[in-house]
């Protein structure tokens, strides 16, 4: 690392590279402002800038401290929002919970329309499997019905022995 300050030194001879590290320790990565002073100590070397290039290379160093706050704080609000989000989710959520708790929640479910069970469902407040297993029952449901209902025909009404079929 001695090295390649004693090379920064060389290439910014009117930039501290120490006191540019000292300034800025704990608030930015050493690494990022060797970097830094490098890259802006070539191009002054190639084309001369119209200012002092410490001046250059604390402005740039200024502007990385407050994009790594603006960071930090966009963590902080994401954290922020995701937790608020779930206190959100919890109060629309808190009877059909209740009634998952104690057991109740397919007893209520079986008695209300596939409208209102398809609202639940999109509001995210019912598993889509909760949902298929009521669907599933109500199709068995009315297969054995329908097959009641067919049995229950009068029999003479398809056999040979109703008279009315073939006069």
């Amino acid at each position: 690392m001695d090295i390649v300050i004693k090379k920064i030194k060389k290439m910014i001879n009117s930039i501290m590279v120490d006191e540019l590290l000292n300034e800025y320790r704990g608030k930015i990565s050493d690494n990022i402002i060797i970097s830094v002073c490098e890259e802006l100590g070539e191009i002054d070397s190639i084309i001369k800038y119209d200012c002092d290039v410490k001046v250059l290379v604390r402005e740039y160093l200024n502007i990385e401290v407050e994009k790594l706050e603006i960071h930090k704080n966009y963590i902080s609000y994401q954290s922020k929002l995701n937790e608020l989000g779930k206190k959100s989710f919890l109060i629309k959520n808190n009877k059909v919970e209740k009634l998952r708790n104690i057991g109740r929640i397919g007893i209520v479910l079986n008695e209300l329309n596939k409208d209102k069970l398809n609202s639940l469902l999109r509001l995210g407040l019912i598993r889509s499997e909760e949902m298929s297993n009521i669907e599933l029952r109500r199709f068995k449901e009315n297969q054995n019905n329908y097959n009641r209902n067919y049995n229950e025909l009068e029999r003479e009404n398809v056999g040979m022995s109703n008279s009315k079929i073939w006069s």
